[in-house]
């Protein structure tokens, strides 16, 4: 009695059926007829419009990026003080700090720190456990 094992380094137990009369496929069609009317040609053009593309989403990021540090820096310079306190001292730092003093006094001449205000007081009232009769 003989066990015979096909080999799968030389034998592959599944063969391609390739039928010669089936229509082609209609993206590689569409892609043929492309390069031929107009000199399409996948893979050069796919790359260029990958770059576009990268591109137009880092412009994207960065303007989305800049505009809430400008927003956060007008709206919340209270958290621009709070965090310059934290800095090591030295002469950068108290730089640092003063210069965040100055602009937290002129946010609130403007009137521009009321937002947070009310923000950060709704929240320490949420946070603050109600009282019991």
């Amino acid at each position: 009695m003989s066990f015979e094992h096909p080999d799968p380094e030389t034998e592959s137990p599944i063969t391609p059926v390739i039928d010669p009369e089936a229509p082609p496929d209609a993206f590689a069609a569409l892609v043929d007829t492309a390069r031929t009317t107009i000199g399409y040609d996948a893979i050069v053009d796919d790359a260029a419009a990958d770059d576009i593309v990268a591109g137009r989403a880092l412009r994207w990021t960065s303007r989305a990026i800049l505009t809430a540090a400008l927003f956060l820096l007008v709206f919340n310079a209270k958290s621009l003080v709070t965090w310059s306190t934290t800095l090591p001292p030295n002469w950068a730092t108290a730089t640092i700090r003063d210069l965040s003093n100055v602009w937290d006094r002129r946010m609130a001449e403007v009137g521009l720190e009321a937002p947070r205000d009310v923000i950060h007081a709704r929240y320490e009232a949420l946070k603050t456990p109600p009282r019991r009769p």
